[in-house]
């Protein structure tokens, strides 16, 4: 078995390299290299935890871009904060939260059409 440690940040189609731990040559002692290919999917329904959870989170971003650390994260993380990457999550957050938000206006709906057809229902 071969273990891997998955680099904090890492996205979607990277593809790591894993140097002499692939198969044997047939005659030889050599090994060459695994290659493994990082496949990230976004969940498409979010518990209630999950969703208070990414609330949790998004009220962290916010603290920081406020001038706050938001809980008094690690230094080392702030170097991992920087450059493209953080533009990345900041994409990836406005559209978790632009889906969540039209899954509330869709609980919204029902519940107004549920309470639309007991008014109907009782006035008939």
């Amino acid at each position: 078995m071969v273990e891997l440690t998955v680099p904090a940040g890492i996205q979607h189609d990277t593809m790591l390299v894993m140097r002499g731990r692939g198969v044997r040559e047939l005659q030889g002692s050599r090994r060459g290299n695994q290659i493994v290919h990082v496949k990230i999917e976004i969940p498409k329904t979010l518990s209630s935890k999950q969703k208070e959870l990414m609330q949790a989170f998004q009220e962290e971003e916010e603290k920081k871009k406020a001038g706050g650390r938001g809980g008094g994260g690690c230094s080392s993380s702030s170097s991992f904060f920087t450059g493209g990457f953080q533009g990345r999550v900041k994409e990836a957050y406005a559209r978790i939260k632009e889906y969540l938000g039209k899954e509330k206006e869709k609980e919204k709906e029902k519940e107004k059409k549920s309470k639309e057809k007991k008014k109907s229902s009782a006035s008939a």
